[in-house]
């Protein structure tokens, strides 16, 4: 038996030494397609938060968005919050005109532009460097806050809303 899985091994390698042109690998097959949640402005997902969650210092947290509403709402629709009795740990939100990303964490509030408003799904990654945070959109770095996760208590974690205000319309998945 070893000795046939050899001779295949051999005979492997023999045709790879064969091939003229070499060979691109792909990590992902494209066009990729992230599990995504539909919120339609009426609902929104809340949990307990898990210990994991507690990043304190250090950690990165990334996500897929597309903003679906055609007029402001008159509010910035939520992408998720951590919070609790005080205030968000931390917080994203797309402004009611599409056109930034809201960063919330404690007592402190910031925009990023970004245009969400072309129906496209947007790929957002944030890394939380104790005093700092690294916001990239779409794999480019478009802004780093002078701030990280506040240091408040967090006794809910709502995807498509900021506990239960300020819903979301349209998809947020791969959390």
């Amino acid at each position: 038996m070893v000795f046939h899985t050899h001779k295949l091994v051999v005979a492997g390698l023999a045709l790879l030494a064969a091939v003229p042109v070499p060979v691109q690998a792909q990590a992902q097959e494209a066009p990729y397609a992230p599990v995504m949640l539909t919120f339609d402005g009426t609902d929104a997902l809340s949990y307990v938060p898990s210990s994991a969650m507690d990043i304190d210092g250090a950690g990165t947290m990334e996500l897929w968005v597309r903003a679906a509403w055609q007029t402001n709402p008159g509010y910035d629709p939520a992408i998720l919050s951590y919070q609790g009795p005080t205030g968000p740990r931390m917080a994203l939100v797309v402004t009611g005109d599409a056109k930034a990303l809201g960063v919330f964490a404690g007592r402190f509030y910031e925009t990023i532009p970004f245009d969400f408003a072309d129906g496209q799904l947007h790929h957002i990654a944030l890394t939380f460097l104790a005093d700092e945070t690294l916001v990239m959109i779409d794999g480019e770095v478009r802004a780093t806050l002078g701030f990280g996760m506040a240091d408040l208590p967090a006794d809910i974690f709502t995807i498509g809303a900021l506990g239960e205000f300020s819903p979301f319309i349209g998809e947020i998945g791969q959390i």
